[in-house]
């Protein structure tokens, strides 16, 4: 027998997500940014808010001379002009989703500190509670 043994390391065993939590992530990834496209509609009604939003990005939007030549581009062009204030929909719709989709991350990392494995497994040493001090010569 030689001086050193070696032994087979546990695998640790993964929980697999539940699919319903999969489920879950693909609603808010579609609902999140409808959420905050009705928010910003509602927002907009409101003129406290209103006037935050830069001017220019009210209107009808305008596009270069180039997506009037081509056909395929125009048929595109032709339904997006016909939006009203699409730029300041969009603009405040962007800053809601960050919003919402911070505060999401935030609440998830608290509740994942709570509820989430421990910070320390088996083979982990906690950090050393000692006081050293600095080595003079």
């Amino acid at each position: 027998m030689g001086r050193y043994q070696f032994q087979e390391q546990e695998k640790a065993e993964q929980k697999e997500v539940h699919p319903a939590w999969r489920g879950i992530g693909c609603l808010l990834t579609l609902l999140i940014p409808a959420i905050s496209y009705v928010g910003a509609l509602v927002l907009l009604e409101m003129p406290s808010v209103a006037r935050y939003v830069p001017r220019e990005l009210y209107g009808r939007p305008t596009l270069p001379e180039f997506f009037w030549q081509y056909p395929v581009l125009d048929v595109i062009s032709s339904g997006l002009y016909k939006l009203d204030d699409i730029g300041a929909k969009l603009f405040v719709a962007a800053l809601l989703l960050m919003l919402i989709s911070g505060i999401i991350a935030v609440v998830y990392a608290i509740m994942y500190r709570i509820i989430g494995p421990p910070r320390y497994s088996k083979p982990d040493v906690p950090p050393s509670r000692r006081k050293t001090k600095k080595y003079k010569r």
